[in-house]
This record gives C-alpha cells, structure tokens and sequence, in this order.
C-alpha cells in the first residue's frame, strides 16, 4: 500500500497551482476545496479540481479535501470530483461517526455511477476538534474506507483553538492529542498516520523538529502547505541509514540464530527479540518502496 511521507496540499482555484503541484516529488496530492477556497470561488475551484484530476490519470495519487458535512457543500463537491483518477477524499472536522457512514453511502452510489470498483476511494479523516479527537476510535471504525487519518495541529488551526492552547513550538500542548490518534489508528491497523500542516513555511528547522517529533511518536507523514517543505518530509519520515544498517543487522542475526531456535539475542549491544524482528522486516520493506 501507498504510505505517504508527504501530502501536498493546494488550492482548488488557483489553476497554475493545480498544474505545477504534481513536481514537487510529494508522495500524495490534496486539492482543497475547503478552508484556503472563498466561498465564491468554490463552484470553480470544484470544476479545476475535476479537470486536474483527470488530466493526471494515474501519475499521481490524487485526495480532494471536501467541504464538511455541516457546511451543505459536501454533497456537491462529491458529485464534483469523484472519477476514476481520485484516489480519495479528506473529510475536515470530523466528529460523527453518523457522517461518516453517509460519506461513505453517497461514495458508492457515485461510485456505481462511475464504474468504479466498490470500496475503491478512500475516506481520510482530519481531526481537528476536542470531539474528533475524543471519538478517534469511533470515527475511524466507521467506515472501511477510513484508511488515513490526519492530525489538525496546525499552529493557530482549530484544534488548537477548540482546546484553548497556547503554541509553544516544541509540540507539548498536542501531545496527548497526537499520541490518542496514534493509538486510535494503530488499534485499527491504519497505517497512514499524517501529522498536520507546519504553518510558517520559512520555518525549516522548525519544522524538521516537529516532523521528527511526530514521527517519534508513530507518524508516517504530514501534510505540507508550500513545495519547500515536500524533500525535508519525505527525508524526516523516511527509515535513515543507520536504522537501515541496524535493522539488517537484526534479520541476519536471527536468521543466522535459527537453527538454535532463540528467542533473544544481543545486536550492538541492544537486546532484540521477535517483536524488534518484525519491526526491522516492516522498516526493510519500506526502504525498498522508497527507492
């Protein structure tokens, strides 16, 4: 499966934006309907959305951030989009397990309609409320289309404005937060785990550090707002060479171990067993989908 290191996201009305977004070397695409398009633009912004995306075919994996369930728009937008080139859709402000049920309705009758397999576009949940990070759990298992999620910890954003949070830049006030939707998303077997946005762009080491934060605690990507931050999440969020290096060396210790069937053994020191085996696998495989 696709795990993103770095979701580009990009206006849905601004069209020289829509057409260069796809060489900047993002894992994935968002095209925003939502909060960065006025509320006048938003029918042209739906119609570059359609023509981008299927001026892109298969060259890029494709996400469209819809308008929330509350806002009316949501609806439209979805009859907008969905194609054979959309890879899936970002729904904002989740809180309802409810709506996110009907979302996944409405996507397989527009699904039919299309002549696209069932269950085929993927609904990717941002949370970005005290509600949507409460009921993590329950958002996520509502849909078997809910195969991303997405972390609201944007600088200023509405998570941080619903908790009544200062911004400190070192991450302590989402803490808890980041961790809950970890835990939510793992609990499902959800791999792609995406921080939000880094909202100074100019900000680089900044956003290096919170980024390898984030990955810490078990992200595997983030969205980014601006091309320059695309190259430095793809390289934060990407297994480094001295983990790679060491991850070998654990799969060869074992397999060289085998025949004397033990469970643990020392690799530079490091006490490793089955679980730290498995985890060097799963670190391997990513590699190599990286190179």
């Amino acid at each position: 499966m696709l795990i993103i290191r770095s979701l580009l996201s990009t206006p849905g009305n601004q069209a020289r934006m829509l057409e260069k977004a796809p060489t900047y070397g993002a894992d994935a695409l968002m095209f925003d309907l939502e909060d960065s398009v006025p509320a006048d633009q938003k029918e042209v912004a739906r119609a570059l959305v359609r023509k981008q995306i299927e001026t892109l075919g298969d060259a890029a994996p494709v996400y469209v951030r819809v308008n929330g369930p509350a806002t009316g728009l949501q609806e439209g937008d979805l009859h907008a989009v969905v194609s054979s080139g959309l890879h899936g859709i970002v729904v904002p402000k989740s809180e309802s397990a409810d709506a996110v049920r009907q979302t996944d309705a409405l996507l397989t009758h527009l699904e039919s309609r299309a002549g696209i397999a069932p269950g085929r576009i993927e609904i990717a949940l941002a949370l970005e409320s005290a509600a949507g990070i409460w009921f993590a759990y329950e958002l996520l298992s509502a849909s078997p289309r809910a195969r991303t999620v997405m972390l609201g910890s944007a600088e200023g954003g509405d998570l941080q404005t619903d908790l009544h949070a200062s911004w400190s830049g070192t991450g302590l006030e989402l803490l808890y937060a980041r961790s809950r939707v970890v835990t939510a998303a793992r609990a499902l077997r959800i791999e792609n785990i995406l921080d939000g946005a880094y909202s100074n762009a100019k900000d680089i080491a900044g956003f290096v550090a919170d980024s390898e934060m984030s990955r810490r605690l078990g992200y595997r990507g983030r969205m980014v707002i601006h091309p320059g931050q695309v190259a430095e999440a793809n390289r934060v969020f990407a297994p480094t060479d001295q983990e790679i290096a060491f991850s070998e060396r654990v799969v060869a210790a074992f397999e060289s171990a085998e025949a004397t069937e033990r469970g643990a053994m020392a690799v530079d020191g490091v006490m490793v067993d089955q679980a730290m085996l498995k985890r060097a696998r799963t670190l391997l495989a990513e590699a190599r989908r990286g190179e």
